[in-house]
């Protein structure tokens, strides 16, 4: 679905990805009928499944669980289970699953990095996840980085886990406040939807919203942001009668503290991201 995040799980079959899944379709979406076949045997599930995960501050992200891995697969298989893996190619994120229980844990890694080399996918930021750690490691969960250790079949680590799959697919939401005048109520409440809002305030012009919503929707409704350039001419008439652009607004941020001084004067009326992020984020917002 387009705009939507996708995340795979990878790994050795029997590694627990089904497991995991319905853990985390149990916690975020509460539908046993969502839930897939996971049991402790060879292939439990030979067709890729994916699932929606609706999180707590409405974001949400495409869950798949293709089959999983194995060394040495028959010639004759090859080529159906890599067309079957093919959809992995096409993930924002990876998450390989580690049977940390296992002895052989570290030959099945190499396997599932080979695996992702044949189909292409090595560039793919990846989180390792080693699951089944109840016996082998406490106290748990533990995050190391980009790697966590847990235990799914438990419902260890699910919040720990989904706040490293949120660092990473989440990189393109931004905080913002835009003023949207009372005859667009329909923006409101698709923002409602689709956004967090942290603050809501019916001013004389319209709804003010603080959020953190999707890059791309700030760039398609940037007609409504109020961003610095609104602080610095209102309150303090700052450059005069001057039009300020985007492009000024964020050198100016670049080249002085001033930033840090209007937000706390406004009491978070307009959230400023760091310089770095900003210089990042300046291109998307203004083209």
């Amino acid at each position: 679905i387009q705009g939507i995040p996708q995340v795979a799980l990878v790994g050795y079959t029997n590694a627990g990805k089904s497991t995991l899944m319905n853990m985390l379709l149990e916690k975020y979406e509460q539908k046993d009928e969502k839930k897939v076949l996971a049991e402790d045997m060879l292939f439990a599930t030979l067709d890729t499944t994916i699932r929606s995960i609706h999180l707590p501050n409405k974001k949400e992200f495409l869950l798949s669980d293709p089959v999983g891995f194995i060394s040495k697969l028959p010639h004759n298989l090859v080529q159906a289970f890599h067309s079957t893996l093919e959809e992995v190619k096409y993930a924002d994120l990876l998450l390989e699953i580690v049977d940390y229980s296992d002895e052989n844990h570290k030959e099945h890694m190499k396997v599932t990095a080979d695996t992702l080399r044949e189909l292409g996918a090595e560039q793919i930021p990846c989180i390792h996840v080693y699951n089944k750690c109840a016996g082998p490691m406490e106290p748990l969960p533990q995050v190391k980085g980009d790697s966590i250790y847990m235990a799914a079949k438990k419902g260890i680590g699910l919040e720990e886990l989904i706040d490293l799959i949120s660092h990473h697919i989440y990189q393109n939401y931004v905080d913002c406040v835009m003023l949207i005048p009372y005859t667009e109520g329909s923006l409101v409440s698709y923002f409602s939807e689709n956004a967090t809002i942290k603050e809501t305030e019916y001013l004389e012009e319209g709804t003010k919203l603080t959020m953190n919503c999707p890059l791309k929707d700030l760039k398609k409704y940037k007609a409504y942001y109020c961003g610095l350039c609104r602080v610095l001419k209102e309150k303090y008439g700052f450059m005069g009668q001057m039009t300020l652009t985007y492009d000024m607004t964020f050198a100016i941020i670049l080249l002085s503290s001033l930033y840090e001084n209007v937000a706390e004067q406004e009491q978070h009326r307009c959230k400023v991201h760091p310089a770095k992020k900003q210089l990042m984020l300046r291109n998307e917002i203004t083209s």
